[in-house]
C-alpha cells in the first residue's frame, strides 16, 4: 500500500497515483508505525550511466544512522528490513541522498505487518529551505580525494545544510544542483563562453525538473504557497567563479543576475528571511556578493536578508570526490552557519 495520507513528506516531492517521487537531495516520506518488519518498493528510471543511480537510505527509530542504504540498479527494488526493537511506535524514514539531476527515486508501496499501523510524523515548528549547487547535494562527500563523482558517495544527510538543520531542529528542504550557478554553470578554465544551458533561476520555480524531461511531461511549477519556508539559505556563486575569473565585466554581469536571483526568491517567498553564503571552495565572488546583498537590504529596508562569508576549505581537512568538501570541512561549514541561522529564526 502507498497512502498519502499516512505519511509526512518533506522537500519538493510529487505524488502520482501510485507512486511518491522524491525529487531533490535529502526529500523524505516519514511515518510513525508499530510494526516490526518494513517492507519498501521502489522505483527507478536506472539510467544508463551506472555513475548516477538513484540513491536511498531507510531510517528507522534513530534519525541520524540509516538502516539501510541502497543503490537502485533495477526499474523495481523490493527491500525487507526488520526494525529495530522498539516499545512503542518509531519513527521511519525514507530518504533520497542522490540529487535531482540524476536517477529517479519513487516510492510505490510500503508494507508492514499484520496489524500495523501507521500515520504522519508532526511538522517541525520552523521550515529552512537551502538553494545551493554540488556542495549543499553532499557531492562526493563519502569519497577519497583520488575519486572522481558519482552518486554512490553523494550524501547530504552529512553535508552542512542538512547538519545544521538536524542541529536546530528544523524542516529541511533542498533545492542543489551540481555545477549551477546564476550567470554561469561551471565551465573548464579554456571555455569561451559562460555555460547558460541550466540556471538556478529557470530551476527554482520548478517542482521536480528531471522527472518531468524523464516523464516527456510538462514542467510543473512548485506551490510556494502550500510549502512555507521561515528562511532561505542561498549558496550560489561557486559555479559562477569558473567563468567572472576576477574580470570586472564579467563580476558586474554576476552582480545583476544575483540580484535579480534574490529577487525571485523574495517575491516568491515574501515572508521568508534570506541568509546568503558564499566561499566554501572560492572566495571570488564573495565581495561581490556582499555588496549586492547590501545594497538590496538599503533599497528594501522591509527584506530580512544578510550575508556571511564563508571559511575556505582547508587542506588539512581533506576533500571528497573531485575537490569537493570533506565531511570535516561539511561539519565545520555547518557549525558556522547555526547561530546565524538561529538568528534569523
Amino acid at each position: 500500500m502507498l497512502l498519502h495520507k499516512q505519511l509526512r513528506v518533506c522537500g519538493r516531492c510529487h505524488a502520482t497515483d501510485d507512486t511518491l517521487y522524491l525529487g531533490w537531495s535529502g526529500a523524505f516520506a516519514e511515518f510513525l508505525t508499530d510494526s516490526r518488519t518494513l517492507g519498501l518498493r521502489l522505483y527507478s528510471d536506472v539510467p544508463d550511466e551506472k555513475l548516477h543511480l538513484g540513491r536511498v537510505a531507510v531510517y528507522a527509530g534513530d534519525m541520524n544512522t540509516p538502516l539501510c542504504v541502497h543503490s537502485l540498479r533495477e526499474q523495481h527494488t523490493d527491500l525487507h528490513l526488520v526494525l529495530p526493537p522498539s516499545e512503542g511506535e518509531q519513527p521511519v524514514r525514507v530518504m533520497k541522498w542522490s540529487e535531482n539531476a540524476f536517477g529517479l527515486v519513487g516510492l510505490e508501496a510500503i508494507e508492514l505487518a499484520s496489524g500495523a499501523s501507521m500515520h504522519p510524523t508532526p511538522e517541525k515548528a520552523h521550515k529552512v529551505e537551502f538553494i545551493g549547487d554540488s556542495i549543499t547535494c553532499g557531492y562526493g562527500v563519502e569519497a577519497p580525494p583520488t575519486d572522481t563523482f558519482s552518486t554512490a558517495t553523494e550524501n547530504p544527510s552529512i553535508a552542512y545544510a542538512m547538519l545544521a538543520a538536524s542541529e536546530l531542529d528544523v524542516d529541511v528542504s533542498l533545492v542543489s544542483w551540481s555545477g549551477i550557478g546564476v550567470l554561469s554553470s561551471w565551465v573548464s578554465a579554456d571555455a569561451a563562453a559562460p555555460n547558460q544551458a541550466r540556471l538556478m533561476q529557470a530551476v527554482y520555480p520548478l517542482q521536480d525538473p528531471h522527472l518531468c524531461e524523464i516523464l516527456g511531461a510538462p514542467q510543473m511549477l512548485h506551490d510556494f504557497s502550500a510549502d512555507p519556508a521561515d528562511l532561505v539559505v542561498v549558496n550560489l556563486g561557486t559555479n559562477d567563479a569558473s567563468w567572472t575569473r576576477g574580470l570586472p565585466d564579467r563580476e558586474q554581469s554576476f552582480a545583476q543576475a544575483y540580484a535579480g536571483f534574490l529577487a525571485d526568491v523574495h517575491s516568491l517567498r515574501p515572508d521568508a528571511a534570506i541568509l546568503c553564503v558564499l566561499g566554501t571552495l572560492s572566495q571570488g565572488l564573495c565581495d561581490t556578493a556582499a555588496r549586492v546583498v547590501d545594497a538590496l537590504r538599503a533599497e528594501h529596508p522591509e527584506v530580512r536578508i544578510a550575508f556571511h562569508r564563508l571559511p575556505l576549505q582547508r587542506p588539512e581537512d581533506s576533500t571528497g570526490a573531485d575537490g569537493h568538501p570533506s565531511k570535516i570541512t561539511q561539519a565545520l561549514t555547518a557549525r558556522e552557519l547555526v547561530p546565524l541561522m538561529r538568528s534569523m529564526l
